[in-house]
């Protein structure tokens, strides 16, 4: 039982409960019914112990095992409300519990809201409560007093940071150079050769990174639609660049392989396409300039809304916006000659397509990124003016309005301009 001198602070009733707030140190909720209390949260674990035997048996066995480290403990909902410890969520907790047992003592404040634990600064996002956990990871951070979140799924997990803390996780984490691997890039000939890899990840309005162990690595690439396969090399060669040493590797079709090494260490892959170096086939490449090799898988490697395409798709790209420009101008014709007025438009739209076409037209990106890009408002700009790249892509035969893929369209963008003219 709760002792006389005792304050509570706040009492509501509300049917057959009601809520109680002990010197604003643990809140429950008391059922009528079954005279039991529910933990709704607890700050200070010297009033949990005074009304102990009034709170059922298996909310005890959880609640018993956070006493030992004595955490600030709440349950809430997205609007801060107090829940209780109750239902599906008492066997979750207890589940938790028990993998962070060998940690506890680094735990400070645990606050639940649905799938979302916060442990001080970590915010674990749990797809599945029974998964395993990174506790040595989670260990390391809580040392740290960084903020992270670390997402949890059945049968892998990953690290996201922030950009402004990654080099002091990195540091936690013991990761040396790190290198920074976009996975939209990278080949399925993928090495494994280090504890963690570091991944980009698409970002509306800021910049985070996924730090991924080498366990988990291939089911997190999975995840993203890359399926990291075993090597089968029918053909390849070396080039030998300073530090650097990239294995060049024949693909399926016109694909291309590139595996990059930085003083013998494997650092990143890329998987791209024979029409971005100009040969027809994987013997014209290996006589190509090794210089001009480096140079455009490192361009494509670094270049930021690009991602390789596949021939045959750049080219039906290209053979759709010749045909619906050929067709613009045939309307522009008739109206014309109907004299309708609503020909300047497409007139506009056309002169800057066919200038793209030209050796001799100056063609530039004009790409809006203020707060976060935006296809919608960004331009190709040519000696003979501007277009939207909206407008440019319909031409093209690509869907924008419902994409709502902004690095892609830029993509899109930059890989039929580079097949034109280069």
């Amino acid at each position: 039982m709760v002792e006389k001198e005792e304050l509570l602070d706040e009492i509501t009733t509300m049917g057959n409960s009601g809520f109680i707030s002990i010197k604003n140190n643990i809140y429950l909720l008391y059922d009528k019914n079954t005279k039991k209390f529910v933990i709704l949260g607890i700050k200070n674990w010297e009033t949990y112990r005074k009304i102990r035997s009034a709170i059922d048996q298996d909310v005890r066995e959880v609640l018993d095992k956070l006493s030992l480290s004595r955490p600030e403990f709440l349950i809430i909902d997205n609007d801060g409300k107090l829940l209780g410890l109750e239902g599906e969520m008492k066997k979750n907790v207890l589940t938790l519990l028990n993998k962070l047992t060998p940690i506890a003592g680094k735990i400070n404040k645990i606050t639940i809201n649905g799938n979302k634990v916060v442990l001080n600064n970590i915010a674990l996002e749990l797809e599945s409560w029974d998964a395993d956990i990174p506790l040595d990871e989670i260990k390391k951070v809580l040392e740290s007093n960084i903020p992270v979140g670390i997402e949890i799924y059945k049968d892998f997990w990953s690290i996201k940071v922030h950009h402004s803390y990654l080099s002091k996780v990195a540091s936690v984490l013991n990761i040396e150079n790190v290198n920074i691997i976009d996975p939209k890039k990278i080949s399925p000939l993928f090495e494994k050769t280090r504890n963690y890899y570091v991944f980009s990840t698409p970002n509306d309005y800021d910049v985070y990174y996924d730090i991924v162990s080498f366990k988990n690595m291939r089911k997190y690439l999975q995840s993203l639609g890359v399926n990291v396969i075993q090597q089968n090399i029918s053909d390849s060669f070396e080039i030998d660049d300073n530090d650097y040493r990239y294995t060049v590797i024949k693909g399926e079709g016109d694909e291309v392989h590139i595996k990059v090494y930085k003083e013998n260490e494997f650092t990143t892959s890329l998987k791209t396409y024979l029409w971005y170096f100009g040969a027809i086939d994987f013997n014209t490449l290996k006589n190509l300039d090794k210089e001009k090799i480096v140079s455009i898988v490192g361009r494509q490697i670094k270049e930021r809304y690009f991602y390789p395409m596949p021939t045959s798709q750049v080219k039906q790209h290209i053979m759709t916006l010749i045909d619906n420009t050929i067709k613009a101008i045939n309307d522009a014709i008739n109206s014309v000659k109907n004299r309708i007025p609503n020909f300047t438009k497409p007139i506009k739209s056309i002169v800057v397509i066919s200038c793209i076409f030209s050796e001799d037209c100056k063609v530039t990106l004009e790409l809006d990124e203020i707060g976060r890009l935006s296809s919608y408002y960004s331009l190709i700009g040519t000696s003979e003016g501007h277009l939207p790249i909206p407008i440019f892509l319909e031409y093209a035969g690509i869907e924008t309005e419902s994409s709502c893929d902004d690095e892609g369209d830029i993509s899109n963008t930059k890989n039929i301009i580079y097949f034109i003219r280069e």
